[in-house]
């Protein structure tokens, strides 16, 4: 008889509040916490990491998409999609508005968002010129 193997699973952090996007820079992992309205970060290099905050007070942070030093996510219920430099402290309160969830992916040179909603798949790719610190990308 054939033995079969598993997968063994490891809890690499506990003790987060609907975790759902993730972005890895390095050994920096970026987690984004539904429930509790913000992103944080762990080092997975640690066998206990501590969970620290990035930026707090969002709307329903979702998906995660690093880029350089640009992490950029959606903001479940208030319908847009941000951006941060992660090698700068940075916090910031945001409205609430009922939406679908968005995502991105890379594709070229910018990245690539779409939306997962009731109807399927939107995709949208976002015009930019000079991207300023701070851009905010809405009404997708």
């Amino acid at each position: 008889m054939a033995s079969t193997a598993f997968a063994q699973l490891v809890d690499v952090v506990t003790g987060l509040n609907f975790p759902y996007g993730l972005a890895l820079d390095g050994n920096d992992l970026y987690i984004s916490q539904v429930n509790a309205d913000k992103i944080s970060k762990i080092d997975i290099s640690l066998t206990n990491p501590p969970i620290v905050d990035v930026v707090t007070g969002l709307s329903k942070p979702g998906a995660l998409f690093l880029d350089g030093d640009e992490l950029y996510f959606s903001e479940i219920t208030a319908d847009r999609v941000r951006k941060m430099n992660i090698t700068q402290p940075y916090a910031y309160n945001s409205g609430n508005r009922n939406t679908e969830n968005y995502c991105a992916i890379k594709s070229g040179e910018y990245p690539l968002f779409y939306r997962l909603g009731y109807f399927g798949i939107v995709l949208r790719r976002p015009k930019f010129a000079q991207p300023q610190p701070g851009t905010t990308i809405g009404g997708l």
